[in-house]
């Protein structure tokens, strides 16, 4: 293979690998939010 298709595969491979993180932030973000929320409440009530 050329080094520039070498140089594409790699870009694509990390946009990739980006939108794949930022999928799964989206879908992650709420149930973790809530999940400190609860968290930091259990801490509260123990003090």
């Amino acid at each position: 293979m050329s080094p520039n298709r070498w140089i594409l595969l790699l870009i694509f491979y990390i946009s990739y690998l980006l939108f794949g993180a930022a999928i799964y932030y989206h879908i992650e973000h709420g149930e973790e939010k809530e999940a400190r929320a609860e968290q930091l409440k259990e801490r509260i009530e123990i003090y």
